[in-house]
């Protein structure tokens, strides 16, 4: 009578197999953690930046003056891009609740394209990490965007 071999795993093997798959996974997550903080900086500065391009290039196709307002005065809570002789609100931002943001005053870009009173020192967004994008805005409504905290 021959005898069958079973192919499987045997329980010191499949131990193994765990243990090396969780210390793996000690090592990834944190990393992830960090990429993910580190695109929501990204995604916001972009975001923000179209945001000011689009309110520029509307207020000079339509020579209106043309705002950009925190959402329930906040600026974590998203932006709306609006028309200021109609209230037509021309874009909008998703919400930004993971990052601290500073609260500057609305901006208002002319209908020449030029933001109106160069008080407004510009918007800094930090993330649990104190890692911070900082967009600084020209009277041109130019937007420079800089990184802090790195």
């Amino acid at each position: 009578m021959m005898k069958k071999f079973t192919n499987a795993f045997t329980l010191i093997e499949l131990i193994t197999t765990i243990a090396v798959l969780a210390i793996l996974l000690a090592i990834a997550v944190p990393g992830m953690q960090n990429m993910v903080l580190e695109n929501r900086l990204v995604a916001f500065a972009n975001d923000f930046s179209n945001s000011v391009s689009l309110a520029r290039s509307e207020a000079l196709t339509r020579r209106q003056s043309v705002s950009i307002k925190p959402v329930d005065n906040a600026w974590s809570n998203g932006w709306e891009v609006i028309i200021d002789d109609t209230s037509e609100v021309i874009g909008s931002s998703e919400s930004y609740s993971q990052l601290t943001l500073n609260n500057p005053s609305d901006l208002q870009i002319t209908s020449r394209g030029i933001l109106k009173g160069l008080a407004w020192d510009g918007i800094q967004a930090c993330d649990k990490r104190s890692k911070c994008r900082v967009l600084d805005l020209s009277g041109a409504g130019v937007v420079s965007i800089s990184k802090k905290g790195y």
